[in-house]
């Protein structure tokens, strides 16, 4: 397919989140780091679009939990 987004690169979404990490057919799919504009961050796998796999929900308040999504 041409103009899809795949392999590495940057999103930036109109609410000013972005997520940096590994497309595969226009998804988030691989490894990846989806910070929210408030600077949430969360750092883990992706599959087809969501979240699968370990992630990382980093806080602002210094606070990280640990995940394990199956989706």
């Amino acid at each position: 397919m041409t103009g899809v987004p795949g392999g590495q690169g940057t999103i930036t979404f109109p609410s000013g989140s972005t997520y940096v990490g590994e497309f595969r057919d226009g998804e988030k799919h691989g490894q990846g780091t989806y910070t929210w504009a408030d600077g949430q961050k969360s750092e883990g796998e992706y599959k087809n679009g969501n979240k699968n796999g370990d992630s990382d929900e980093y806080y602002d308040d210094g606070r990280i939990y640990k995940e394990y999504i199956f989706y």
